[in-house]
């Protein structure tokens, strides 16, 4: 299993809330492909973003963080709410 930190945030710098960050998981399990791996996601709000982290399964260590960038960005990029959200790996 692979662990990836990601930042979220809002493009006009609005402050999330919690029913953000919650909303923000279904939209990567809703978008998740089957086979992509994906096994769970945390999310927490922090001040002015968004910290997701990604467990993922298969494929190697060095991978996995473009891999969850993808996904994520993936997701994102098919939901009205998170279209414009910048994405980032943390560390």
């Amino acid at each position: 299993m692979h662990i990836v930190r990601l930042t979220l945030t809002s493009p006009d710098r609005r402050l999330p809330t919690d029913a953000d960050a919650h909303v923000l998981k279904d939209v990567l399990w809703a978008h998740a492909d089957p086979f992509g791996g994906l096994e769970h996601v945390q999310s927490r709000v922090r001040q002015d973003s968004i910290d997701l982290v990604i467990f993922t399964s298969g494929g190697r260590a060095d991978s996995a963080p473009a891999h969850s960038l993808a996904m994520c960005s993936a997701a994102l990029s098919r939901s009205p709410a998170f279209q414009s959200w910048r994405v980032s790996v943390v560390g």
